[in-house]
């Protein structure tokens, strides 16, 4: 296919932001499938043990906070198989005792599976499937149930008390050596239960995932995990992100879902370091908007949660250009403009409110190609190179207050800038940086915004 022209009045140097490209490389952690359904395993439950213990107080200073009452976060499967969702940010690396407070709740939904388990799994994130350990805590047909499995292995379960209540709150204490865990229970009583063998091997990485029964819903408004991983202090005195908030600036990195969801070190780094956190694979179509009447919010919310619990502001993305990043539904649908339009509109109305607290949308990225032209990608064929235009007119709309951007990479490439290059015909791109509110510059490449 021949490369379209560019527009004199889309010819711009993209005055928001141009920076390279970050996509996720590697297997997304937002939904992993299990490999092993623990429904007939729970209802084999050993009886309830009856050991009671004290636990000590931990230390305030250590503890993460991962999700809290304030914005609790509903992880939805609508799929026929049982769903393990790791939690971004839960990631720890174990160097003592291990405390975790969670509070769920477990629904199922229609077409579920009457013996459907959901709850919160503590596992291990640097080894293979063969090796990985995991300690569960699940609800299933009226009990609460505790439980280790290691692999694919049959895993042992134990009652710890019948409840109506598929709502609860529990204190999960973990000893050192990974095999002795104390459980409070709702009421406030103390149970203890020995692991076959330690939690604990490669690093003694580990993180909290949430298991989800086919057509179910959990919520959790309540997970904290002490002690937090902490770095030693930094060479100098100074991290980046201390460095940039003295002088008023924002330093950033791309979300990683993988790591955010498993690697104690890299959760460490980019809190530590880093002010921005810019989505990434999260934010793709095809993870939000599976089909056209489906939403998945789940890694989104996750990533969300992440960056307001560390203090991080958040840039998230709107339109992107290549067929892979976009729902099947969608690129092999035959939709006209107007339907096009439509799906975008719905799409930005829909996403944008759902998180207000965003600053920084990046309405359209990567429109041009390295010779400067316009990229003929899913939505310059289906609607042509107005797309922009329209994409910005509806999330300033959506969002009144935030600042829109236009990102592409490459930018050091002189064909692509002379292409974006703003001449004094600006015509719809300049209406499009007033929409943005982005001061737009004749003839000159913007150096201020």
């Amino acid at each position: 296919m021949s490369q379209p022209a560019v527009p004199a009045c889309l010819r711009s140097e993209g005055a928001a932001a141009l920076s390279r490209r970050h996509l996720l490389k590697g297997a997304a952690a937002a939904a992993l499938t299990a490999n092993l359904s623990l429904s007939s395993l729970i209802a084999r439950a050993a009886p309830e043990p009856t050991t009671t213990v004290s636990l000590q107080v931990m230390d305030a200073e250590s503890v993460r906070n991962v999700i809290t009452p304030d914005a609790p976060i509903t992880f939805d499967n609508s799929q026929d198989q049982i769903r393990h969702i790791p939690v971004f940010g839960s990631a720890v690396q174990v160097t003592g005792d291990v405390q975790i407070d969670l509070t769920i709740q477990s629904r199922l939904n229609d077409g579920a599976p009457s013996h459907g388990s959901n709850g919160i799994i503590f596992q291990n994130t640097m080894t293979g499937a063969d090796d990985r350990r995991s300690l569960y805590i699940v609800y299933q047909n009226g009990a609460w149930s505790i439980g280790y499995q290691k692999g694919n292995d049959q895993g042992t379960f134990s009652r710890i008390f019948t409840s109506t209540d598929s709502q609860g709150s529990f204190t999960l204490r973990i000893d050192a050596s990974g095999q002795m865990v104390t459980v409070v229970l709702p009421d406030g009583s103390t149970k203890q239960q020995q692991l076959p063998e330690s939690l604990y091997v490669a690093q003694n990485a580990m993180n909290l995932a949430v298991q989800i029964a086919p057509h179910s819903t959990v919520t959790v408004s309540q997970m904290v995990i002490s002690p937090s991983f902490a770095f030693p202090p930094v060479s100098g005195g100074s991290t980046l992100r201390a460095l940039a908030d003295q002088r008023g600036m924002f330093i950033g990195s791309t979300s990683q879902e993988f790591n955010l969801a498993n690697d104690p070190r890299y959760n460490g780094f980019v809190s530590r370091d880093f002010n921005l956190l810019i989505a990434s694979g999260e934010s793709l179509w095809n993870q939000i908007r599976p089909a056209r009447d489906q939403y998945n919010f789940v890694p989104a919310d996750l990533t969300m949660n992440y960056a307001k619990k560390n203090g991080m502001r958040m840039r998230n993305y709107i339109i992107w250009q290549y067929a892979p990043d976009l729902p099947g539904w969608l690129t092999s649908g035959n939709f006209s403009r107007d339907d096009l339009l439509t799906i975008m509109a719905e799409y930005i109305n829909t996403v944008v409110p759902r998180y207000p607290s965003i600053e920084e949308w990046i309405v359209v990225n990567e429109a041009f190609t390295s010779n400067g032209g316009l990229r003929p990608g899913f939505w310059y064929r289906g609607i042509g190179a107005d797309y922009i235009e329209q994409a910005f007119r509806l999330t300033r709309q959506a969002s009144p207050n935030a600042v829109l951007l236009y990102n592409d990479d490459h930018s050091e490439i002189a064909a692509r800038v002379d292409g974006m290059a703003i001449e004094e015909e600006i015509g719809c791109f300049s209406t499009m940086m007033t929409i943005a509110r982005l001061p737009v510059h004749n003839r000159t490449r913007c150096t201020t915004c």
